[in-house]
């Protein structure tokens, strides 16, 4: 009857010689099963412009309205399983340039569901500035058709002013006549905890756990950068090794929670004497290297070492105890006692050697008279 009445009220629309688009009704058999049909009606005009009647074009759209039937419930389970993984969901339609954005997506970002507006600006205008281009990069290749998805990680601006990792996932799903994207769909993850494990994992990998100073990878990575850079712009620089004298002893006498504190309070104190473009790594045990880019020449290096000695020839307490903790350095110059990281080491490993054997708590420069430890 519904239908009937909304038909019926046509009627005045096609006697006035208007035509009616196409309209959906539910149609009854001759079994009183029904079907849904799209009727299009025009009228018909004889001769002299007069309205005679009207043809009516009668679709069977079953098969369409299970296809949109099934699409619907297709998108309703997949908004329920993303849903209850804990991810967000995002709808991109191209032509109006306006994006759903699920409740939960919403909820990741810490906003109300009225707070954000269906525009891709809300979220485009909240990421992080160095990852913006990455983010546009993705998508566009994916719109090129350069990559099956579109997927970037980034950091967002979470609506209490702080930033968090998020992950997004998406694909195109619809296409005009044209070939040209219509509609895209995807999913919005909060990855904050998995980007700290990373960075506590890489920490981990390239950091000395007692000390926190680079360890020994690291530090290798960067003396190859520095030969390099070196290299290139014809400089010098400086490796030192630096031994605390009689840590052996400290540490059988006073045991190793001692003898930590030690290596902390040595690496600490060092650190703070040296530049920000100097680096100091602890290579295990109680020996620290250092590492002294874009030297003018040895005076350089020297004054750094006599700055390091000087700081250590007055006792300082740990645990209680008072300790003199005295320092041996040796030191190796590129280019002139080596080209590679591993001549720099052997030669400042020779340089502490001679210091160590000459009574320690000094410094010295590797020559090629010294005698090298076997």
């Amino acid at each position: 009857m519904d239908d009937f009445k909304k038909m019926m009220e046509k009627i005045p629309l096609l006697a006035s010689g208007r035509k009616i688009e196409g309209s959906e009704y539910i149609a009854v058999r001759k079994d009183e099963s029904t079907l849904p049909i799209l009727i299009s009606t025009i009228p018909i005009y004889d001769e002299n412009n007069k309205l005679t009647g009207f043809r009516s074009i009668i679709m069977d759209i079953t098969k369409r309205k299970e296809e949109e039937e099934m699409l619907r419930e297709l998108e309703e389970r997949w908004h329920f399983a993303v849903e209850g993984s804990g991810d967000g969901v995002w709808d991109w339609n191209f032509e109006s340039n306006e994006v759903f954005y699920s409740r939960r997506f919403k909820e990741i970002l810490g906003f109300e569901e009225y707070e954000l507006k269906n525009n891709i600006s809300e979220i485009m205008d909240r990421i992080y500035p160095d990852d913006y281009q990455n983010v546009i990069g993705s998508i566009n290749m994916h719109l090129k058709g350069e990559t099956p998805y579109y997927t970037a990680e980034y950091r967002i601006m979470h609506h209490n002013g702080n930033y968090i990792w998020a992950q997004d996932r998406g694909k195109i799903i619809r296409w005009d006549g044209d070939g040209k994207p219509v509609r895209m769909i995807g999913t919005f993850t909060d990855i904050t905890v998995r980007k700290k494990l990373e960075e506590e994992i890489k920490k981990l990998a390239y950091r000395d756990p007692l000390t926190n100073l680079p360890n020994r990878l690291l530090f290798n990575d960067r003396i190859e950068l520095t030969i390099v850079g070196s290299k290139r712009n014809n400089r010098k620089f400086a490796l030192m090794i630096v031994d605390i004298d009689r840590f052996k002893k400290i540490n059988d006498t006073y045991g190793h929670v001692v003898g930590d504190k030690l290596i902390l309070f040595v690496g600490s104190k060092i650190q703070k004497l040296l530049r920000k473009s100097d680096t100091i790594s602890r290579f295990g045990g109680d020996e620290f290297l250092l590492l002294l880019p874009d030297i003018k020449s040895k005076d350089d290096a020297k004054k750094i070492a006599e700055k390091i000695l000087s700081n250590f020839q007055e006792k300082f307490i740990i645990n209680g105890k008072k300790f003199t903790a005295t320092l041996s350095i040796g030191i190796a110059v590129y280019p002139d006692d080596g080209a590679d990281s591993t001549t720099l080491l052997n030669n400042a490993d020779a340089a502490l050697y001679d210091v160590k054997d000459s009574g320690r708590n000094n410094y010295k420069f590797y020559s090629s008279t010294l005698i090298k430890p076997v």
